[in-house]
């Protein structure tokens, strides 16, 4: 009888693989790198690895990450810190979708995600570290539409979930999520009996669920 391999021996192959696969985006539908917003702009979606992100690309994605977190950022155990924020951003093994308006070119949004382990070291994950849309591209559906692209990458790759981290305290957020069908993920900080200003939530990938 042939022995199964260790789940872990597992995860850290899907993984590897992953990290190893140039364009991650391109595996997916390729109607889902365009997205129509409420206001009918065409939006296109680019990937970049951190290696390969332009430097005036990861000014604004600093600088749009800044105006829209720094203060929930400030509410927390940590405070916000620029230097760190842009350390996250430059790791190897940081990838980015990015989001321009056809018409102009224009940025408007984008999601920082990684390919690793889970905090237990058990299950293969997609991990959105930071999704950010710019004031007047949001409530438009475009987010919904990133987190989806997301959750089809990660069953492309055969990671067991995708993870995210919340404040506590941005309720509209944590609103967003819920009604994607997120919750509570086994590692958070809630689930382990710590107190902590943030949840770690999670969405277990099925092949039937489109989300």
């Amino acid at each position: 009888m042939k022995q199964k391999k260790p789940l872990s021996h597992q995860s850290n192959l899907r993984i590897f693989a992953a990290n190893n696969c140039p364009n991650p985006l391109a595996e997916v539908d390729q109607e889902l790198t365009s997205f129509l917003s409420a206001h009918n702009d065409t939006v296109d979606i680019s990937y970049f690895s951190s290696k390969g992100l332009p430097s005036d690309i990861l000014e604004w994605v600093q600088k749009l990450t800044e105006d829209n977190m720094k203060a929930h950022y400030e509410k927390s155990e940590n405070g916000w810190n620029p230097k760190q924020k842009e350390k996250e951003f430059r790791a190897e093994t940081a990838r980015f979708l990015i989001c321009k308006r056809r018409s102009d070119s224009e940025l408007v949004a984008f999601v920082h995600f990684r390919f690793e382990l889970d905090d237990e070291a058990k299950h293969p994950a997609l991990y959105c570290y930071e999704i950010q849309v710019v004031p007047q591209f949001q409530s438009q559906g475009l987010g919904r539409h990133l987190m989806r692209v997301l959750y089809e990458i990660g069953l492309r790759f055969k990671m067991f979930k995708v993870m995210l981290t919340c404040f506590y305290h941005n309720q509209k957020t944590l609103d967003f999520y819920t009604r994607l069908g997120y919750t509570s993920d086994v590692c958070s900080p809630s689930k382990c009996g710590q107190k902590a200003s943030y949840e770690i939530l999670s969405l277990r990938i099925h092949s039937q669920n489109k989300n």
